[in-house]
């Protein structure tokens, strides 16, 4: 619950009462997704590795950046995969608030993935997958096929720095050989977006990929 449930996008929230513990990191990752996209609450954070118990270098891998060699490892992996998928993400937010859609979990079912890292071909077997000999400096994240996804090269400091950099597009085609997907494009700063550039891709079976640019709104 919110200690101010009208707060909305006015103010932060820390997720707080976290001991050193992998159930309590758990609740976190939980938490920290409701306070953002529910609660629509913009600025989200918790207790760094827990305010209490004995933190370790594992646990930590997943939260503090720079105290082991390890969560350095772990954080510049994190950033990476985090800010090229910076556009799919604020995608999927947008859609989650504009029609309700939500995102799916590690479950795979039986369907086509691909290994976002190294796009390597995964089968879905309708069951959760195990993974095996993942480092903590990992985080598996597979891109379900059927899907263009438009990503930034590089990475940098910020998300300014980022989007000075340019896109390339990532086609995972699905059992049937087709992908689609699409991109909004607006200034990522105004709450009351006037006008955005709508990308939509069409892979077709065979090797051609369609691009239709459009744009909603009006332009100032």
């Amino acid at each position: 619950m919110l200690d101010v449930p009208w707060c909305g996008g006015a103010c932060g929230k820390v997720v707080g009462g976290n001991l050193s513990l992998w159930e309590h990191y758990g609740g976190l990752v939980a938490g920290m997704l409701d306070f953002a996209e529910v609660f629509q609450v913009p600025m989200v954070g918790s207790d760094i590795c827990g305010f209490g118990g004995n933190m370790t270098e594992m646990l930590c891998a997943n939260q503090e950046f720079y105290h082991w060699p390890t969560t350095t490892a772990a954080a510049k992996n994190g950033l990476d995969m985090c800010y090229r998928l910076l556009d799919y993400i604020y995608m999927a937010f947008d859609k989650s608030h504009t029609d309700g859609s939500t995102s799916m979990s590690m479950y795979l079912p039986k369907h086509t993935f691909y290994n976002f890292k190294i796009l390597k071909e995964v089968r879905g077997k309708e069951a959760s997958m195990r993974l095996y000999n993942i480092s903590f400096s990992e985080i598996p994240v597979f891109v379900r096929g059927g899907v263009v996804l438009s990503l930034w090269v590089e990475v940098g400091l910020t998300k300014k720095e980022v989007r000075r950099r340019d896109f390339e597009v990532l086609v995972a085609p699905g059992s049937d050989g087709r992908a689609s997907g699409s991109l909004n494009v607006d200034d990522r700063e105004s709450i009351e977006v006037s006008a955005s550039t709508v990308v939509e891709f069409n892979f077709l079976k065979g090797g051609k990929l369609d691009v239709v640019e459009g744009v909603v709104g009006t332009l100032v």
